[in-house]
């Protein structure tokens, strides 16, 4: 049984730290970098992107077996990554890229793998709600993506933190869970939001991260962080929940559908989609895991 006082030290060590920001913050993956750095350049093309990823060839099958799942099938497989990114467009292949490179990155398998596997399982549903949504209300559907995705990046860093602490007592003990939940939910917004400026992620995305559970207090960005606080909140409707006939509950969803101005003929459309974005998400995820030959 882990020892209450010693797991009540690390975690307000690490709470005294945030406050302080005296934080080391995850630098993104080098490919997804990289990648940035060409889709900014506007004379950059299909085959400038296949080069540089075709240079990792478990991301370049990650990123092949995204582009042919049942979301983005368009009836003739996908066997390369030029045609791939000819097909979904620069904007769609760089957020394929950067969950394949999260998966890798963020997805760990150490005390509290539960714990990340069920963040990124909630991550992928909630980039996929969100831009859905956003195509209903005409607005970027691959920034929504984006925003969906990395929303609660400050969860999985947070656990690194805490990871990497008990690796350095003399007599390591894990914090339980509830506690390390504790500081997840007290934390994970402000964290996240940092590491996205760091990535120079949009002010528009860091506000999203920040604000997700609070979009009321957004000013300039008001719409785009209630849409992602909505389909955080769609994200996390069990799958059980989904499967009765009855008209749902909208009074959860009431303040970010007034503020987006959804209809209630599209937000029944939108819940309804849900039990198809979930059986995609999880096809698709199953593909980020594994390989497959071409």
């Amino acid at each position: 049984m882990p020892d209450s006082s010693s797991a009540s030290v690390l975690i307000n060590k690490i709470s005294a730290q945030i406050e302080g920001n005296d934080i080391i913050l995850p630098l993104l993956p080098n490919v997804v970098a990289k990648v940035f750095e060409v889709t900014s350049n506007p004379d950059s093309s299909a085959r400038d992107i296949s080069r540089l990823v075709m240079t990792d060839q478990t991301l370049t099958v990650k990123i092949l077996n995204m582009a042919n799942s049942a979301y983005y099938f368009s009836g003739e497989k996908t066997t390369s990554l030029h045609h791939a990114v000819a097909r979904l467009g620069f904007k769609t292949i760089t957020n394929l890229i950067i969950t394949a490179a999260l998966d890798s990155q963020f997805h760990m398998h150490g005390h509290y793998s539960t714990l990340e596997a069920s963040f990124w399982e909630h991550s992928l549903l909630t980039s996929f709600i969100a831009k859905e949504i956003a195509e209903k209300v005409l607005m970027d559907g691959e920034e929504a993506y984006m925003a969906g995705l990395i929303h609660d990046i400050g969860k999985t860093i947070l656990i690194s933190m805490v990871n990497n602490a008990v690796k350095k007592m003399t007599k390591k003990i894990y914090p339980p869970h509830d506690r390390v939940e504790y500081l997840l939910r007290k934390f994970h917004s402000y964290v996240g939001c940092l590491a996205a400026k760091k990535w120079n992620m949009s002010n528009k995305i860091c506000e999203a991260i920040y604000l997700h559970h609070r979009f009321y207090y957004s000013k300039k960005n008001r719409d785009f962080v209630a849409l992602i606080s909505l389909a955080d909140k769609l994200a996390n409707i069990p799958a059980n929940g989904l499967e009765s006939e009855a008209v749902p509950d909208m009074e959860p969803f009431k303040a970010e559908i007034k503020t987006l101005k959804i209809s209630d003929k599209t937000m029944n459309a939108i819940i309804g989609d849900l039990p198809r974005i979930r059986k995609d998400v999880s096809e698709m995820a199953s593909g980020v895991s594994e390989k497959t030959d071409f």
